[in-house]
This record gives C-alpha cells, sequence and structure tokens, in this order.
C-alpha cells in the first residue's frame, strides 16, 4: 500500500513477489540504499513517488511492454528493457501503468 516500506534502512535490492499486482504510491520512497529492484510480470500498477529518494541503479522488468506514465503516454519498451534507464525512469516517476 502507499508508503508501506517508507525511509526502510538497510535493503539494497528486492525482488517484488510474483503475487503482487501493484507497489503503491511512496512504497519505497526514501530507502536510501535501496539499489536493484526486479518487478515481476504480476505487476501492473506502480503508484506515483513509489521509488524516490532511492539510489537506484537497475530495475529489471519481466515484462516491459504496454506501460504508460501517469499522462497516458508510453514508456517504450526499450526504455524499461534497459536496467539503468528503468531505474533513471521510476525514481522520478508520478506513476505507471501497464495497458494490455
Amino acid at each position: 500500500g502507499w508508503g508501506a516500506f517508507i525511509g526502510c534502512t538497510g535493503l539494497e535490492s528486492i525482488v517484488i513477489p510474483d503475487s503482487v499486482t501493484s507497489i503503491g504510491g511512496q512504497a519505497f520512497s526514501g530507502c536510501t540504499g535501496l539499489k536493484d529492484i526486479v518487478i515481476p510480470e504480476s505487476v501492473i500498477s506502480i503508484g506515483g513517488n513509489a521509488f524516490s529518494d532511492c539510489a537506484l541503479q537497475s530495475v529489471v522488468f519481466e515484462n516491459p511492454e504496454g506501460w504508460r506514465d501517469s499522462w497516458g503516454n508510453e514508456i517504450s519498451i526499450e526504455d524499461l528493457a534497459d536496467p539503468a534507464s528503468a531505474a533513471w525512469i521510476l525514481s522520478g516517476s508520478n506513476g505507471i501503468n501497464r495497458i494490455d
């Protein structure tokens, strides 16, 4: 949910479980040590600022297709397939959703 892990410490990487379909807004905001994330195919929604103020370096989307930003603009598959680019996108995101 919203702010679920806000300000967590000691966390460098996470693999979101396959049972998760949505990551709430500011869920990991302020987790300054967080560098690496794996987003499973099951996730279809990532709330605004979910990863703001993190030290993201690598974000792996298991399904980088069909994502749009909060304004409805398509995010390129190439950008989300590149872990460094995906990290940059999520670091400043106002939320993204996958449209199938």
